[in-house]
Order: C-alpha cells, then sequence, then structure tokens
C-alpha cells in the first residue's frame, strides 16, 4: 500500500501539521506502508525533491500565486503521482483548502485513487469554513467527492455530518511517543531544568505553541500577570515561534498593550520564550503545569504531550475539541470562554496543592497512553486505510 501525503508546510520550516504528518508517517512505514510526502514548493530546499528521514519527498507549486504556476504544480503532482502508484494508492491532504481539494479531485477522477482529507482546524478545513473561503462552492463539490474525511475529536466529525458529508467519516487523534513525553519525578525534572539553563527551584507554567491572539496569548499573559501578583516567582515558559502580530519582542509588547496588558511583561525576568525547538519533551518534563489558552483548534497535540509527560493541563473549552481530549476533571481542566478569573484561581489552586497536580498529572499520563500513544492511533489509520480500498 502507498499513500501520498500531500501537505503545504515541511521542514525546515514545519507547522505542527507537519510534525504530526511525519510522526504518523514514521508510524505507518513501522506497519509496512510506503509514504510519499508530497508539498508545496516553499523557498528552494525542495524544488528538486529529495530525501527526509529516508521519505521520498517532492515539492510542487500547487499553493503558489499566479494561476499558471498553480495548473502547472497540480499537472505535476498527478504526473508524479501516475508514475509511482502501485494500484492500491491513497492521496492523504493533511489540510484542505480550494488547491488541495482539488488536487484530491483530480486524482479520484484521473487516476483512480482513493483521496482522504484529515481535518486540521475548525473553521478552516470544516465544511462551513470551506464554503465561506475562496472558491466556496465549487470546493465544496470537491470536499463532497472525498472518499474519506479523517477529524481528530467528534465535535469536528459531527460538523461534517451535520453538513451532510456522506463518504466515509472517522475520527482519529493525533498520537503521543509515551515513551519520549513521560514525567521524570522530582529530581529528574530538577536535572532537566539545569540542563536547560532554568532554575531548579521554583514554580513553571508552560505553553508551548505560535504567539498571537489566535493562540491565546493574551488570556496566558493575563493569567500570569494575575498569578504574579499572589505567587511570587512565578515563571513563565513559552516554547514555539512568534507569528503576525508579536513576530518579534517588540511587537509582542505591543500586542499586549493592545490587550490592555503592561508591555513591559515581554520582558519580565520571569519570562523565557524559547523559541521553536526539537525538545519540546524537555521543557514539559522540566515545567510543573501546561495552560493552553488557545481559542481555535483542529486537535491541539500539545495538550496530549503534556498529558503524557504528567502535567495538570488548564485549558480553554473549545466546544467539540477540549472535552474529547479532558472529559472529566480528573485527567485535566477545561476552563469556558477563557474566564481569566477562572484559570487563575485554578491554577493557584494546583501551585497550593502539589498531591492534586500529582494526582491529575499521573491520571492524565494513563489517558495520553491509552488513547493516544503512537501504537493505538497508527492501528486505526490501517484499517481505515484497508476498508477504504476495499470499499
Amino acid at each position: 500500500m502507498k499513500i501520498f501525503f500531500y501537505i503545504e508546510a515541511f521542514f525546515p520550516e514545519p507547522t505542527g501539521a507537519t510534525h504530526a504528518a511525519i510522526r504518523l508517517a514514521r508510524s505507518l512505514r513501522a506497519h509496512g506502508l510506503q509514504v510519499t510526502f508530497m508539498i508545496d514548493e516553499r523557498g528552494a530546499g525542495w524544488d528538486k525533491g529529495g530525501k527526509y528521514e529516508g521519505f521520498d519527498v517532492q515539492s510542487f507549486t500547487i499553493g503558489q500565486s499566479g494561476k499558471f504556476r498553480r495548473l502547472n504544480g497540480i499537472v505535476k503532482a498527478l504526473g508524479f503521482m501516475r508514475a509511482r502508484r502501485t494500484g492500491s494508492d491513497i492521496l492523504h491532504v493533511h489540510g484542505g483548502y480550494y488547491m488541495s481539494l482539488l488536487l484530491a479531485w483530480l486524482a479520484k477522477l484521473l487516476l483512480g485513487i482513493k483521496t482522504v482529507l484529515k481535518v486540521t482546524s475548525d473553521e478552516w478545513d470544516t465544511p462551513d469554513g470551506v464554503e465561506q473561503a475562496k472558491y466556496g462552492g465549487i470546493t465544496s463539490h470537491f470536499y463532497r467527492a472525498l472518499d474519506g474525511v479523517v477529524t481528530m475529536t467528534d465535535g469536528l466529525a459531527q460538523k461534517c455530518r451535520n453538513w451532510g458529508y456522506a463518504g466515509q467519516l472517522v475520527i482519529i487523534p493525533n498520537g503521543v511517543d509515551c515513551e519520549l513525553f513521560k514525567p521524570l519525578g522530582t529530581v529528574g525534572k530538577h536535572a532537566m531544568r539545569k540542563k536547560l539553563g532554568l532554575d531548579p527551584e521554583g514554580r513553571i507554567i508552560v505553553y508551548v505553541g505560535w504567539m498571537g491572539y489566535g493562540k491565546g496569548t493574551d488570556v496566558l499573559f493575563k493569567s500570569w500577570s494575575r498569578l504574579g501578583a499572589e505567587f511570587k516567582g512565578l515563571r513563565l515558559l513559552c516554547v514555539g515561534n512568534y507569528h503576525g502580530d508579536t513576530d518579534t519582542p517588540e511587537k509582542l509588547a505591543n500586542f499586549l498593550e493592545e490587550h490592555g496588558l503592561d508591555p513591559g511583561l515581554a520582558k519580565h525576568p520571569e519570562l523565557k520564550c524559547i523559541g521553536p525547538v526539537d525538545n519540546v519533551h524537555e521543557y514539559l518534563q522540566a515545567s510543573d503545569i501546561f495552560l493552553f489558552p488557545s481559542r481555535r483548534e483542529g486537535f491541539g497535540t500539545v495538550q496530549v504531550e503534556a498529558m503524557a509527560s504528567g502535567l495538570p493541563c488548564v485549558v480553554n473549552d473549545l466546544k467539540g475539541v477540549s472535552s474529547d481530549i479532558l472529559p472529566d476533571p480528573a485527567v485535566g481542566f477545561r476552563i469556558e470562554g477563557n474566564d481569566v478569573e477562572q484559570i487563575s484561581e485554578l491554577v493557584m489552586r494546583l501551585l497550593n496543592d502539589a498531591a492534586l497536580c500529582d494526582e491529575v498529572g499521573l491520571a492524565a499520563r494513563d489517558r495520553a497512553c491509552c488513547v493516544y500513544a503512537h501504537s493505538v492511533v497508527t492501528d486505526q489509520y490501517v484499517e481505515f486505510y484497508r476498508r477504504l480500498l476495499n470499499d
């Protein structure tokens, strides 16, 4: 079985969807499936193709400006698949917009390849988001023609059902490596902090992701500022890149001021912004509480990574998303409407109750390893692919 993964962003400029795709590709390869990456051409890094971790990678100008360039990219992508198809092939599109869905439609129509869309973000590549976007009418036709749709939560699947999608629809979450993301215990945590150049004492709240309004950065800083007034020396660790309106420390300060916060927080001595890293697991292992006030997600893999690391999680309650991951307070906490007062009160309670932190963190890890482990998720994908090919 050969799986063609189409995804816009790729290394060295990955997104969360890129990381999820490469993790899935590794697991599928271990199950004997062949995965080939087809990516949008960004810069000259992959313009002639190549390999990444042993996977074939080829870029196309599908998402570039200019109608001729896009059409040329589509034609070349179809030729690429035609030359490499085996007869048991699936085009798995990670993230749906009008060009990627056009590619899927043409691959099914002209090459007879089964097509799958993985929904990556609510209101973007869910049917309602596609309908509202550019060329929404015709793109919706491409959407309905897909052989299968994968959503990561029940809420997003329900959107597809309500819209009337009639193909095979499954809920398969992103997976987590429970051997990499694991708690270290008190001694191990202090040692990890020393390794990362962090003060081994004190308490640390960690956030992972890009920084901007969509990720709730304003709520993150409002909550931390309020907590810091009562819990002296409370550190905030931000792991991930700046983005858009916060792409430099100076713009972050402007962003904070625009949202009624002290711009000086951007240079607060207890704030540490790490930037994008390859060792996210170590920063989670060095922390005490995971705070995730994101306003929109298709899933939010960092949540299950934090859970597997044994951290109690406090997240914005995204309907149909967060409830799948944290179904009850025994494994983590959902705050409706990103209420800063409730977030602050709950985090303060956790900071003052080490036993509660440990209890929730261990329960979270148990859930992560039982429900979201790579082996569990990959088995679901393999079964889904086989069902598509046999349909």
